[in-house]
Formats: C-alpha cells, structure tokens, sequence
C-alpha cells in the first residue's frame, strides 16, 4: 500500500519524510478513562485492526461515524456528523465485511469506526489511522505483541503540525457496502 489515510505534510501540503511508526502507548482519555492508541504504518493497519476486533467478546456493536461527505467536500459539524449502528453482530461476518471493504476502512479518511464488545470494551479506528483500545486491558496488549507491535511513546500522528487526510472515490461504494451489508441503521445521539 503506498496510500495512507493521513500524511503529514509541510505548511504547503508537501510530503514532510515523516514516517508513522509501530507502536502502542498507554494514556488516560481526556475524559479520564485508560486507553491504548496504537500507531501502525499502512502496511500493517488493517491487521492490526482485525486482529484487535477479534479480540473483542461477541456479539458486537458497530458504529460508522463520517465525518466529511467526500462527495460535497463538506465536513459536518461536529454536532452533526451523520452516524450508523447495528448491534448483536457475529464477529466473523464483521470481520469479512471489514476486508470487503479495505480501501474505505484503511486508506480513507472521511470517517471514524467503532467497535464494540459484549462487555463494552472498544476498538476505534480514525481519521488518522490510528487505533484506540478503550480500556487499556491486558488482553489487547498481549493481541498487539502477538501483533509484532512494540510499546513506545514516539510521536504519533496526533503530534503532527500539519496532516493531509486523503480521500478516494472508489471508497464510495464500500461506504454504501459496509452501511449495507452491517445492517447499520441511522443514529442520532
């Protein structure tokens, strides 16, 4: 995969030779709740996502936020970013519609994904392409060393000055598909 979701960029939007590296850390949430952030390169985001979903108790819940309409170039508002939900998912069928729909879940950024498992623990993939572990469980640590993913506190993404979220047509109709296919219903809330 030579594309990536996010890129960080110089003030001109010109490539900055930044590298994103492999790495958890552990960090309490602004909201005070422990989580792990996860950084991975493009090469190895959608396994290490798949892999921590798996990890996650069934049945799930997933929640599709988007947070810019590529279609319009329009990014909805914080208070008013469309969003869908399906609970009650069997992981196996979750996990294919995830690769059936890759170039939308990992190289494009109009949209965060959430994952929930029957004891509420989640799993969070970003704009940026980073991952989330809510909360930091011992079992998602030993999911990301079976991984090959080393704790580390480089920078991430997140510590970035400038970020380019990239965009792709043809994740159109895996945004349809995965909306479909899921099951997800509107959610306001």
């Amino acid at each position: 995969m030579g594309r990536f979701k996010a890129s960080s960029v110089t003030a001109e939007g010109q490539p900055d030779g930044w590298s994103v590296p492999l790495q958890w850390e552990a960090q309490v949430s602004p909201g005070g709740v422990t989580r792990l952030v996860v950084s991975t390169p493009a090469a190895r985001l959608s396994a290490v996502h798949r892999a921590m979903v798996d990890a996650l108790l069934p049945p799930l819940s997933v929640r599709y936020v988007q947070l810019t309409d590529r279609g319009t170039a329009t990014q909805h508002p914080h208070q008013d970013r469309p969003s869908w939900v399906a609970v009650e998912l069997d992981p196996d069928r979750v996990l294919e519609v995830f690769r059936s729909c890759a170039e939308l879940l990992y190289l494009d950024g109009r949209h965060q994904l959430w994952v929930r498992g029957s004891l509420g623990d989640q799993v969070v993939l970003d704009e940026l392409g980073l991952l989330y572990a809510y909360p930091d469980d011992p079992a998602m640590r030993d999911v990301l060393l079976a991984q090959g993913v080393p704790e580390d506190s480089a920078p991430t993404m997140l510590e970035r000055d400038y970020v380019k979220v990239e965009f792709s047509a043809g994740a159109d109709a895996e945004e349809e598909r995965l909306i479909g296919e899921l099951g997800l219903q509107p959610f306001a809330g």
